[in-house]
């Protein structure tokens, strides 16, 4: 109540310089900048006031009668990936109790720590065993039994054929596969991946449920937040003492009408869960207040769900601040459009490091000042000060005559 005391008091002191922020609804006092360049965390507390694309956040900075609006970007946290991938030669293939050998050899020697394999066959559930050597005669096992699957009909397409093992750099590698018949090896490549993960922030539901759908074959999960809120990121956890492999879609919605008509609603993913890798699944960011993840199960058991995890990338605003005075956020305009500043341009100049600058808990900005009002209680305030004192004036005087009085 204080902070949304003050923060009025400062706007009708400065009304003149307020006509750019009225079009706001809501506002916030940001501490004072103690250099160019900050940062500003948004709070999940904004995310139901603003605009699902952000495109309504201003910064107003005032100084006397003047309002400048101070430039910012909205910085981007998305996992940054840089793949450069490279093909093996296939030397050789052959056979022997058993087994089929393949022997590859690269040109290049970087260190290495995944191999993706392509089969002319689908439809294969293999163990692979992978060997490295340096020169053919000598060679030592990186990894023992690791599974390969493809599986291929008319309800799904799905492959994992990518075997990963201990960073090494051999310059040649052989492939050992348990199989009868030819797995018809047609291609192997390499990639050095860097992934440049950012840290997620986990986002707390407040409703959670899981139905097994036994008409539609379907386990549908829903899940439910307090408000709207920016989404990134669902971890499956689940338990089950076989191997599965269902498809499953993510839909979203911030309208409650969508509990009873998600199918209409808006897709953000569809892909595989399955039991052979972690089942974390990324997507473009988005607003929601309501998810159904939907599993199909077809004629299988439902799979025992344990828990889901939801996620988001922070939201910064990377501002900059050039003056002193008084620094505000405002949000919360539906007519607003992006603005269009030119730092934006030149956001790799921008320091890495800068401090973050904390805001105040937001508050409603009066709908209208009426400046005659303000200005006739200013006057009004002046009038009273006036006759306050000419009182005290007259009331010293007579004191002091009275006191003279006496004397004489």
């Amino acid at each position: 109540m204080k902070n949304k005391i003050l923060i009025i008091l400062i706007l009708l002191n400065i009304s003149s310089a307020f006509s750019q922020m009225k079009a706001y609804k809501y506002v916030s006092k940001i501490e004072t900048p103690s250099s160019i360049w900050h940062k500003i965390k948004l709070e999940e507390s904004v995310f139901n006031k603003i605009k699902s694309d952000y495109s309504d956040l201003r910064i107003f900075q005032i100084s006397g009668k003047d309002t400048i609006e101070s430039p910012y970007f909205i910085q981007d946290y998305s996992n940054e990936v840089t793949e450069q991938i490279s093909t093996f030669e296939i030397l050789n293939s052959s056979k022997k109790d058993g087994f089929f050998y393949y022997t590859l050899k690269r040109k290049t020697s970087e260190e290495i720590k995944q191999i993706n394999l392509d089969f002319a066959r689908s439809n294969f559930d293999w163990k692979v065993t992978l060997e490295g050597s340096n020169s053919q005669n000598e060679w030592f096992e990186l990894t023992k039994d690791q599974r390969i699957v493809s599986i291929e009909n008319e309800e799904t397409d799905y492959s994992y054929t990518k075997l990963t093992f201990p960073t090494s750099s051999y310059k040649f590698f052989r492939i050992k596969i348990k199989e009868e018949n030819s797995p018809e090896l047609t291609f192997a490549r390499f990639s050095n991946i860097q992934i440049q993960k950012n840290n997620l922030e986990k986002i707390k539901h407040s409703k959670f449920d899981v139905f097994q759908d036994k008409e539609q074959k379907r386990t549908i999960i829903s899940a439910q937040f307090d408000s709207k809120i920016p989404l990134s990121s669902i971890k499956l956890l689940t338990e089950s003492k076989y191997d599965f492999n269902r498809r499953l879609s993510f839909f979203v919605s911030l309208d409650s009408i969508f509990l009873d008509d998600y199918e209409n609603r808006n897709e953000i993913y569809s892909g595989n869960l399955t039991s052979f890798e972690e089942n974390t699944f990324d997507f473009e960011q988005t607003f929601v207040r309501y998810v159904k993840i939907v599993i199909e199960n077809n004629d299988n058991q439902a799979i025992d769900i344990k828990g889901v995890e939801f996620a988001r990338n922070p939201i910064n605003l990377i501002g900059r601040f050039e003056a002193q005075g008084n620094y505000f956020l405002c949000f919360g305009n539906e007519e607003a459009d992006f603005p269009n500043y030119d730092i934006e341009q030149f956001a790799d100049k921008i320091p890495k490091n800068i401090s973050e600058l904390k805001y105040e808990i937001f508050t409603e900005i009066p709908e209208e000042i009426d400046n005659k009002k303000t200005e006739q209680a200013n006057k009004t305030w002046l009038w009273l000060i006036v006759g306050f004192v000419v009182l005290l004036l007259v009331y010293f005087t007579v004191k002091m005559m009275g006191v003279k009085s006496k004397e004489e």
